[in-house]
């Protein structure tokens, strides 16, 4: 499902990253809650991996190129109506994965390792 207001909000607070206005500390205060959109929040997952949260930095200054890609990408992503893939294992693959790491799956995201992320396809 999509939230347009979240989404709304998301992208005005990457547009602020942008233009080199907003640190990593005021991202993590700002960046909305989404209960039925599940992009919101696999976003702000993928944001929070490009820094260390010991000390503030400008968020645009610690991308690197293939980040930025990423980066460009969400907001465009964000100004659509596109619905988020969600990424569900089978029982073998849950059950495998909740051995190996001692933990569940966390089932609402799909992997920013692609070149269309968080597209769901190349078209």
């Amino acid at each position: 499902m999509i939230d347009n207001k979240a989404r709304n909000y998301s992208l005005s607070i990457l547009n602020k990253i942008k233009e080199q206005r907003l640190s990593n500390w005021q991202l993590e205060e700002s960046w909305p809650e989404s209960k039925i959109d599940p992009a919101i929040n696999c976003i702000l997952r993928w944001l929070w991996t490009l820094y260390d949260d010991d000390s503030e930095i400008i968020m645009i200054d610690v991308l690197t190129n293939e980040d930025r890609k990423i980066f460009d990408r969400c907001c465009e992503f964000l100004g659509t109506d596109i619905e988020f893939n969600t990424l569900t294992l089978t029982d073998k693959e849950e059950a495998e994965f909740r051995k190996e790491w001692g933990k569940e799956w966390r089932c609402d995201c799909s992997s920013p390792n692609d070149n269309y992320w968080p597209f769901p396809n190349k078209t």
